[in-house]
């Protein structure tokens, strides 16, 4: 995967589509998957809808797998650093996806790349179900 500003996203060479909006969160993906983690957040991932979970084990692969519509939409449980999710949050922006980084303290839809910043991640196919993931957050 990879991606240019105002260019569009692509895999393998091939412009990846836009992404439509759809109600519901069929497969969400899950960062931070530890055990006190998910247990801590339950109530939460139940309260989003989402009929499956996946771990995948990388904030970067996550988004992308939302940006190729494999995933439904992502969140990390525990912050991360904003430069490890930058690359990776371009993709699902240039086909329609929305981002969010909620502990961000100059705005929720975007973070500064310095080293020291960090945040959890929320991605999704369109701007109505980051909505809903954002309100669920623990």
């Amino acid at each position: 995967w990879w991606a240019r500003r105002g260019e569009g996203a692509f895999l393998r060479g091939e412009p990846l589509p836009a992404l439509e909006a759809e109600s519901g969160v069929e497969l969400l993906g899950v960062d931070s998957a530890t055990p006190p983690l998910v247990s801590a957040a339950a109530r939460a991932l139940e309260a989003t809808g989402a009929h499956r979970l996946r771990a995948l084990g990388s904030i970067a692969l996550h988004l992308c797998h939302v940006a190729s519509g494999r995933l439904d939409a992502m969140l990390s449980l525990a912050a991360c650093r904003s430069v490890d999710a930058a690359a990776g949050q371009l993709v699902v922006r240039e086909v329609g996806g929305a981002v969010a980084f909620p502990d961000a303290g100059d705005g929720r839809l975007s973070a500064s790349l310095d080293l020291a910043m960090r945040s959890r991640v929320v991605a999704a196919r369109d701007h109505e179900t980051l909505g809903v993931l954002l309100a669920e957050l623990p």
